[in-house]
């Protein structure tokens, strides 16, 4: 698969994300974010075929609460969908929890999947969690490459942990 490719597809799936962010929360303002003490998880899952190959992209978001997790849920289909048009989405239902092998990506230790971090840095962001099924591990090294692209379009912290080899 084309490096290209595959950061195209990664990029527009983070750029249309982050859209949907400040467009949900732009009345939150740029204060420093309090900690979410009983966060709601809503998570996206978005399949693509490139190259003659199938693509499974999850999108994981620590929302606020009940409220907020719904409204993340209501709007984050038409925000993908704009950055990728032909891609298939299917959204999960909020969740006070994540399974264990979830719960692990919010602490930021490695699995077996290379995937990207992205931390609140103003109250108007969410914790989110970018991973791919599909890619070689070479490929998925990839997703790396677009942290600092991704950085200058968000004010929280934005990093790659890279697979357990």
């Amino acid at each position: 698969m084309s490096k290209l490719l595959l950061l195209v597809v990664v990029i527009a799936a983070a750029f249309s994300w982050n859209a949907f962010v400040n467009k949900q929360h732009a009345a939150a303002g740029n204060a420093a974010p309090e900690p979410v003490p009983n966060p709601v998880f809503a998570g996206v899952r978005v399949e693509k075929t490139v190259e003659d190959r199938s693509l499974e992209f999850v999108l994981l978001a620590e929302t606020l609460d009940d409220q907020d997790c719904e409204m993340v849920r209501k709007s984050m289909p038409k925000d993908l969908k704009k950055a990728c048009a032909d891609c298939t989405l299917t959204l999960s239902e909020c969740k006070p929890a994540l399974e264990p092998r979830m719960a692990k990506l919010f602490k930021n230790q490695p699995t077996h999947l290379t995937y990207l971090s992205i931390g609140r840095g103003v109250e108007k962001e969410r914790e989110m969690r970018m991973l791919a099924w599909g890619l070689s591990l070479e490929e998925s090294h990839h997703i790396c490459d677009v942290v600092p692209k991704f950085q200058q379009i968000v004010k929280g912290p934005v990093r790659c942990v890279r697979a357990l080899n």
